[in-house]
C-alpha cells in the first residue's frame, strides 16, 4: 500500500504540495479562534453522579440568584501590629470601590433580567415573564443597597481625611481636595441610575447633581454605570468587615478583608481577566490616597478564584514557553544532525502545516453541537491541551521525517533516482511509521472511556492531531523530498551512488555510514545477550521498585502547583498566619428535606440541633441559619451578657442570614438549607478529606436513628474538600481503567503487525518497566529538589505519563523490530539482528533525543531565568520562573527521562538482547514479515550466504 502511495505522491508531488497549502488555508480561515473555544477548570468536568456535583447543582437550583461558585479574598494587613490611620484608609478605599463594583454588576443583571422579561412577554408570557421581572426588581434593590454602603464608606473616608488635615493644622491643597472628591462621584452616579429605574426620579436627580458637582465628567454622562469594566465582572456579592452579619469574621486588629463572591467556577478562564482588573485596583491603592503605602502594609488577594486564575495564567505562560522552546530545540537538533538548511526547514514546514490543520479541525469539532440534529454532541478542548499537541506533534512528526529521510539516503546511495528513492523509502518505512502512530493514537484514544471530562476529551483530541501529522508526513514530506531531490542534503552530505559491499564477516569491515560504536554494541549484545539483559535489569530494578511503591505519592493540592512568586499563593500564606486555615474553603453540607420548613421556627430548631451534631473531630466551627458565625459549639451556652450571644441574637434573624443559609424562592423555598463547616485543616489536604468522611458517617448515623427527624432527607456536599475528594476518586478509577485499555490497545497493534505474541508481550513489558523506573526517578528527583515541601507528584502526571510513555515509547521498539525482521529475511536471524541494530542505531537515537527535547521544553519556565542570566538578550523570550506550573514541569521532566530511557536502554539493550536470547533458546525460524521485504543488502556471494547463520 505504501509503495503505491509513494509512487502516487512522487508522480503528483506538486499537486500534493498545493493541495496541502489550500487545505491548511481553508481550515485556518473556517475554524474559530483556538483561545475562544478552549475551556478550563477541573471540577466542572466531574461526573454528574458525584456528591459534590449534586451538591453544586442543588445549591444552584435552590439559590439561583445568590449562588457563588468561587471567592476572592482581598486583604489589607500587616505582620507588625494593628492597622491604624493611613493603613485603615487604604482598606476603606478598597471596600468602597468593591461595593461600587457590586452595585454596577447588580445594575447589569437587572438590565439583563428586564430584557428577558420583555422577551418573555412577547413569546411565552405569563409566569416566566413575572419571574424575570421579579428578579430584575430584586437586582435593582441589591444595587441600591450596595451603592448605599459604598456612599456610606465614602463618607467615613472623607471624614478621616478631614480629621487628619485638622490634626495636622493644615488645609488640604485644592488639587488634593478635587482628586479626593472625584473618587466619590461614581457611586452617586450609579445610584442615580438605580433610583431612576426604580421610579424614584427626585432621588435620581439629586444623586446625579451630586455626582456632577464632585466630578464634572458626569455632567453629561450617558445612562451607563461607571466603571464600565464592572459590567463584565461575574460579581454576585461583596462582604466587608463593616457588614452587620458576616463582618466580624473578616476583621482582625492587624487585617481587614473584603470577600468577593463570583459566579465563575474557580478555574474559569474568565478569572484571568478578573485578576488582571483586580490588580489594577490594588496597584492604584498602593500608589494613591496618602502617598506611597507604608512598607509594612501588605495588600493582596487569595481565595479559590484567585488560585484558579493564577493557575490558568501560569499554564498560559508555560504554554508560550513550551511552544517557543519546542521549535528552538527541534531546529537546533536538526541542524546538528543534518547540517542542511532544507532538512531543517522541511520538517518544520510539514509539522507546522499539520499543527495548523489539526488544531483548526479540533476547534471546528467543538462547534458541531450547533448543527441541527447534533445537539447531543459534547466535545470540548482545554487550555493545557495545546501543550501536549505541540510537543507530541513536533516530536513525533520530526521522528517520522527523520526515518523517511534516513531511508531516502540509503536508497540514493544504492543508485536509485530521487523519485524512485522517495517511493521505495515510503514503501519501506510507511508501515512502521503508521504502526507507531497508531499505537499512540489508540493509546490516547482510550482516554475517551474515562469518566473525568478533561481526560475523555483531551486524549482523543491529541490523537486526532497526531493522525493529521501522520498523513502530512506520508504525503507532504515525500512530496517536498521529491521536489528538491538530492539538493535537500546541500551543502554537506550529498549522497552519491556507491557499490554495495559484503557484510562484515567479523573482521571489522563496515558498510558505508555504519558507526563503529553501534557495530561493537550490537556484536556484544548478540554474543552475550543473557548477561547484558540481566545486568541491565538489576541496575534499573531499584528505581522501578521505588516507582511501584512511591508512584502513588500524588497530590491534589492546587495551591502547591503555583510558584511562590504568584500573588495568590503569597496571599494564601498571609491569610493562614492570621485566620484559621479552614476559612479559605469551608466544607458545605447541603440539606434537602421535602416539607422541611427551614424558614420556620421549628425548622430552625432542628437545624440548630444538627449544627451541634456536626462538630466532629477536625471541625472548628459550624455556621448555619441558627448560628451564622459559628460561635456556639456543643457545651457553650447562650448568655444575655456575652458579646457573641448578642451578635447571634441579631445575626440569626437577619435578612442576609436567611437569604444565604435557607432557600427563599422557587420549588426549593424553605426545603433546602446549607451548613458551612470550618475545618482545622487546609481544604486541599488529606486530613480535610478524612474530616469529610467523618461528617458523612455522622450524618448517616443520624439518618439511621429510629426516631430521626432527618430520615427522608438528602445530604450532599460542596466546597473544595468535597470537590477534591470526588476528583481523587474519579481520576484514580480512570487511571486504572485507562492503563488496562492502553496496554490492550498497544498490544493489539503490535500483534497485528508483528504476529509474534511472545515478542509483543515482551515489548509491552519493557515499556511498563521503563514507566515504573521513570516514575521512581521522578519522585526521587522532585523530592530532592523541593525537600520537605514536596507533597507528591501532581495528580495528572501519572496518567499522562503512562499513556504517552507506553504509546510513544513503543515507537522505537516498532522501528527496530520491523527493521530486524526485514534484515533477518535477507541475512538470517543473528546477522540480521546485528545489522538492524547498527543500521537503526543512529537514527533512532536522534529521534529519541528530539522527542525528549520537545518534552524538555515543558520545563522551560524553571531554567529560563538561568539562561536569561547567561544571555540577557534572551530574557524577554524566556520569561521568569514564575511562569512554571509544577504539573507541566513534572510531566516534562518525567516524559523526557522516560523517552531517553526507552531510546538508550530499552531499544538499545533490553529488546535486542531478548531477541538474541529468544533465538538462541528456541532456534525458531524468522516469521514472514507483515510487510513485503525490500531487496536491500542481499548477500552477493556464496561466502556471504554462509555467513547468514553466524556473526
Amino acid at each position: 500500500m505504501f509503495v503505491l502511495l509513494g509512487k502516487l505522491v512522487t508522480r503528483h508531488w506538486l499537486a500534493v504540495i498545493v493541495g496541502w497549502v489550500v487545505v491548511v488555508c481553508l481550515l485556518d480561515w473556517a475554524a474559530p479562534n483556538w483561545d475562544e473555544v478552549t475551556r478550563d477548570g477541573d471540577l466542572a468536568y466531574l461526573p454528574p453522579q458525584m456528591p459534590s456535583v449534586r451538591g453544586e447543582q442543588l445549591l444552584a437550583n435552590a439559590f439561583p440568584r445568590d449562588r457563588a461558585k468561587s471567592e476572592i479574598a482581598v486583604y489589607v494587613g500587616s505582620d507588625e501590629g494593628p492597622l491604624q490611620g493611613d493603613d485603615l484608609a487604604v482598606a476603606y478605599d478598597l471596600a468602597r470601590q468593591f461595593k461600587n463594583l457590586q452595585g454596577v454588576a447588580a445594575l447589569t443583571r437587572a438590565g439583563q433580567h428586564a430584557a428577558e422579561a420583555e422577551q418573555q412577554k412577547k413569546t411565552a408570557g405569563g409566569e416566566a415573564a413575572t419571574v424575570a421581572s421579579a428578579r430584575a426588581d430584586a437586582a435593582l434593590r441589591e444595587a441600591e443597597a450596595a451603592l448605599d454602603e459604598a456612599i456610606r464608606l465614602d463618607g467615613l473616608l472623607a471624614g478621616y481625611w478631614q480629621k487628619k488635615d485638622q490634626a495636622a493644622k493644615k488645609k488640604a491643597l485644592p488639587a488634593d481636595t478635587v482628586r479626593r472628591h472625584q473618587r466619590f462621584a461614581a457611586a452617586f452616579h450609579n445610584r442615580s441610575l438605580a433610583y431612576r429605574r426604580l421610579g424614584q426620579a427626585e432621588d435620581a436627580d439629586a444623586d446625579a447633581r451630586t455626582a456632577s458637582e464632585l466630578d464634572p465628567i458626569f455632567q453629561n454622562a450617558a445612562d451607563q454605570p461607571f466603571p464600565e469594566e464592572a459590567k463584565f465582572l461575574p460579581l454576585l456579592d461583596v462582604w466587608t468587615w463593616q457588614d452587620e452579619v458576616f463582618g466580624e469574621k473578616l476583621s482582625k486588629p492587624e487585617v481587614r478583608v473584603m470577600l468577593l463572591h463570583l459566579s465563575n467556577e474557580f478555574m474559569a478562564v474568565d478569572n484571568i481577566e478578573v485578576l488582571d482588573y483586580l490588580e489594577t485596583l490594588l496597584d492604584a491603592a498602593r500608589a494613591t490616597l496618602v502617598g506611597n503605602t507604608p512598607p509594612h502594609l501588605q495588600i493582596g488577594y487569595s481565595g479559590s478564584a484567585a488560585v484558579g486564575g493564577d493557575l490558568l495564567r501560569a499554564a498560559r505562560d508555560s504554554i508560550a514557553n513550551t511552544e517557543l522552546f519546542t521549535v528552538v530545540l527541534v531546529v537546533l537538533i536538526l541542524s546538528i544532525v543534518y547540517r542542511s538548511p532544507l532538512l531543517v526547514v522541511m520538517p518544520l514546514v510539514t509539522i507546522t502545516a499539520s499543527v495548523i490543520a489539526a488544531t483548526s479541525l479540533v476547534a471546528m469539532l467543538t462547534q458541531v453541537d450547533r448543527l441541527p440534529g447534533f445537539e447531543w454532541w459534547n466535545f470540548k478542548i482545554f487550555t493545557t491541551t495545546k501543550v501536549f499537541i505541540v510537543v507530541i506533534l513536533y516530536g513525533a512528526g520530526t521522528d517520522f521525517f527523520l526515518f523517511l529521510v534516513a531511508r531516502y539516503r540509503e536508497d540514493l546511495e544504492e543508485g536509485h533516482e530521487p523519485g524512485e528513492a522517495v517511493a521505495r523509502s515510503l514503501g519501506a518505512v510507511g508501515t512502521a511509521l503508521a504502526a507507531s502512530a497508531v499505537t499512540t493514537i489508540l493509546g490516547l484514544g482510550t482516554m475517551f472511556f474515562a469518566d473525568f471530562g478533561k481526560f475523555r476529551n483531551s486524549g482523543p483530541a491529541i490523537g486526532l492531531c497526531l493522525a493529521v501529522t501522520l498523513v502530512a508526513c506520508l504525503t507532504l514530506a515525500p512530496a517536498l523530498l521529491r521536489a528538491f531531490g538530492r539538493g535537500v542534503f546541500w551543502p554537506f552530505g550529498m549522497p552519491q551512488a556507491k557499490r554495495s559491499s559484503a557484510w562484515d564477516d567479523g573482521g571489522g569491515a563496515q558498510h558505508s555510514g555504519e558507526s563503529r560504536f553501534w557495530n561493537v554494541l550490537a556484536s556484544a549484545i548478540v554474543a552475550r545477550p543473557g548477561l547484558i539483559l540481566m545486568v541491565s535489569l538489576l541496575i534499573l530494578l531499584v528505581p522501578a521498585v521505588h516507582g511501584v511503591r512511591k508512584g502513588g505519592r500524588i497530590t491534589y493540592d492546587f495551591l502547591s502547583q503555583l510558584p511562590r512568586e504568584r500573588l495568590s499563593r503569597q496571599g494564601a500564606e498571609f491569610m493562614k498566619r492570621h485566620f484559621d486555615v479552614g476559612e479559605a474553603g469551608p466544607l458545605t453540607v447541603v440539606v434537602f428535606q421535602p416539607q422541611g420548613g427551614f424558614d420556620t421556627r421549628p425548622g430552625r430548631e432542628r437545624i440548630a440541633e444538627l449544627t451541634r451534631e456536626l462538630y466532629v473531630e477536625g471541625v472548628s466551627a459550624v455556621r448555619s441559619v441558627s448560628d451564622p458565625l459559628g460561635k456556639f459549639p456543643p457545651g457553650r451556652r447562650f448568655g444575655l451578657f456575652g458579646k457573641d450571644s448578642w451578635t447571634k441574637l441579631i445575626a440569626s434573624p437577619h435578612t442576609q442570614t436567611q437569604k444565604y443559609y435557607v432557600a427563599t424562592e422557587g420549588d426549593y423555598a424553605g426545603d433546602v438549607t446549607r451548613l458551612d463547616l470550618i475545618l482545622r485543616y487546609d481544604p486541599f489536604s488529606a486530613e480535610a478529606e478524612e474530616v469529610l468522611t467523618r461528617v458523612e458517617h455522622k450524618l448517616q448515623t443520624i439518618q439511621d436513628e429510629t426516631d430521626s427527624a432527618w430520615r427522608n432527607s438528602t445530604f450532599v456536599y460542596s466546597g473544595m474538600s468535597a470537590d477534591l475528594r470526588d476528583l481523587k476518586r474519579v481520576t484514580q478509577s480512570d487511571n486504572r481503567r485507562i492503563q488496562i485499555l492502553v496496554v490492550l490497545a498497544v498490544w493489539a497493534v503490535l500483534l497485528v503487525m508483528l504476529r509474534r505474541p511472545a515478542v509483543c508481550l515482551y515489548m509491552i513489558a519493557t515499556v511498563l518497566f521503563s514507566y515504573y523506573v521513570t516514575l521512581g526517578v521522578t519522585v526521587w528527583f522532585f523530592s530532592w529538589v523541593y525537600g520537605p515541601e514536596f507533597l507528591g507528584l501532581d495528580w495528572k502526571v501519572p496518567i499522562f505519563l503512562f499513556v504517552i510513555l507506553v504509546a510513544v515509547g513503543q515507537d522505537y521498539n516498532i522501528y527496530l523490530v520491523t527493521r530486524v525482521y526485514e534484515e533477518q529475511a535477507n541475512w538470517g536471524p543473528l546477522v540480521g539482528l546485528r545489522r538492524a541494530v547498527v543500521r537503526t542505531g543512529g537514527i533512532i537515537t536522534s529521534c529519541g533525543v528530539i522527542m525528549a527535547g520537545t518534552f524538555v521544553s515543558m520545563t522551560a519556565g524553571t531554567w529560563g531565568p538561568m539562561v536569561s542570566a547567561w544571555f540577557p538578550a534572551a530574557g524577554a523570550l524566556l520569561g521568569t520562573g514564575a511562569n512554571a506550573l509544577a504539573a507541566i514541569v513534572q510531566l516534562g521532566f518525567s516524559l523526557s527521562f522516560g523517552i531517553l530511557l526507552d531510546t538508550f536502554i530499552v531499544r538499545t539493550v533490553l529488546l535486542p538482547a531478548f531477541l538474541a536470547l529468544l533465538h538462541r533458546r528456541t532456534k525458531s525460524p524468522v516469521p514472514p514479515p507483515a510487510f513485503p521485504p525490500t531487496p536491500h543488502h542481499k548477500p552477493t556471494d556464496a561466502g556471504a550466504a554462509r555467513r547468514t547463520s553466524t556473526v
